[in-house]
């Protein structure tokens, strides 16, 4: 069993820039293995170029 919190900290400190960090889940077996956290999520992402519905409505990105 996994217990998820869909919480974190997601924030753009630049224009084309975009951090996120998402706390880990708590993971309960329902076995002998040991119970704990998992890992946390972080996501960094760069916008390289975009256009709106005018200019063709996409979004080339990077991320690691």
């Amino acid at each position: 069993m996994e217990h998820r919190q869909q919480q974190g900290i997601n924030f753009i400190p630049g224009g084309n820039i975009e951090i996120a960090i998402d706390l880990p889940p708590y993971i309960r077996h329902n076995s002998t293995a040991v119970d704990g956290w998992g890992d946390f999520s972080f996501l960094a992402k760069y916008r390289l170029a975009s256009g709106n519905a005018k200019h063709g409505n996409y979004d080339l990105s990077f991320w690691h």
